[in-house]
């Protein structure tokens, strides 16, 4: 871990050390929130570039978000949030430039190759062009055939290799993934950070959209509540979040984690997590 940058304004300096210790602080109600401001102090190459990065996918998104006609905007905080605590932030704090990001294990893109027809509109070209490097036709015949080699160290599911040329020179995996809820997706894996952020921007992006449509005045809102509506969509997907928007209303983010009021572990438990550590980026690393 890399060193620990300051405390928001008026915070108690004790929770300083704790935060410096397990990377964490503690709510009022006694939930662990995650902080990933220490990734932002420039201290390896992995942060260098994920810094770099995070402002070009942040620019691109707002970008398409202007083409698209949504007047809202994104923060590299948020970009960065749903990234990290995805899982992005394991090989970033590694600090291994070049490590390879698992869609599923990484990235929280399970169902990346399922939706690609609705994501195409947040992707650049380099991510589109290596995408159709294979079909899912291809994929799938490919499930009947063994693989052989080295890709057998990396994947423990039938696999097909896609190759693009000018992407580090490794191509991409799409590879079949079973959830929790034994449902099978297709995700991209052993992708570099540039093309892993570029995916998982634009499904979160995607989710934001599908809020836009469902929540009024969505654009007006707080980024706070946008960012909470946004990643319960990611998370959950469109239809349980409309039916959690309809149930508890717009200002659900505000909710204290109490198990009675909010379920342990469930999509919009883990929303309200992260606008605490989105919060945590904004009031430290963007407060100057």
């Amino acid at each position: 871990m890399t060193q620990f940058l300051e405390l928001p304004h008026g915070w108690d300096p004790a929770l300083a050390s704790e935060i410096r210790r397990t990377g964490a602080y503690r709510r009022r109600d006694g939930v662990r929130v995650p902080v990933y401001n220490y990734l932002f102090d420039g201290s390896s190459a992995a942060e260098r570039i994920f810094r770099a990065l995070l402002t070009q996918v942040t620019n691109f998104e707002n970008g398409r978000l202007r083409e698209n006609g949504y007047a809202f905007t994104l923060h590299e905080a948020e970009v960065a949030t749903n990234f990290l605590s995805e899982g992005g932030d394991r090989p970033i704090a590694a600090g291994d430039p070049a490590a390879f990001f698992s869609g599923a294990g990484s990235l929280g893109i399970d169902t990346f190759m399922d939706e690609y027809p609705n994501l195409k509109r947040w992707l650049p070209r380099k991510v589109i062009q290596l995408v159709e490097a294979c079909s899912v036709a291809e994929i799938e015949r490919a499930l009947e055939r063994e693989l052989t080699g080295f890709e057998k160290d990396f994947v423990t599911a039938p696999t097909q290799r896609c190759y693009a040329p000018g992407v580090r020179g490794t191509g991409l995996f799409t590879t079949p993934f079973t959830n929790e809820l034994r449902t099978t997706y297709y995700t991209l894996d052993l992708i570099d950070m540039d093309i892993g952020m570029y995916a998982n921007a634009a499904m979160f992006v995607a989710a934001l959209a599908r809020a836009a449509r469902d929540i009024p005045s969505f654009a007006e809102l707080g980024r706070e509540a946008r960012f909470f509506w946004g990643t319960v969509y990611f998370n959950s997907g469109a239809s349980n979040a409309r039916k959690l928007f309809q149930k508890h209303g717009v200002d659900y983010y505000r909710q204290e984690l109490m198990p009675t009021r909010v379920p342990a572990m469930s999509a919009q438990y883990h929303a309200i997590k992260r606008v605490s550590s989105m919060g945590f980026l904004l009031r430290t690393v963007y407060a100057r």
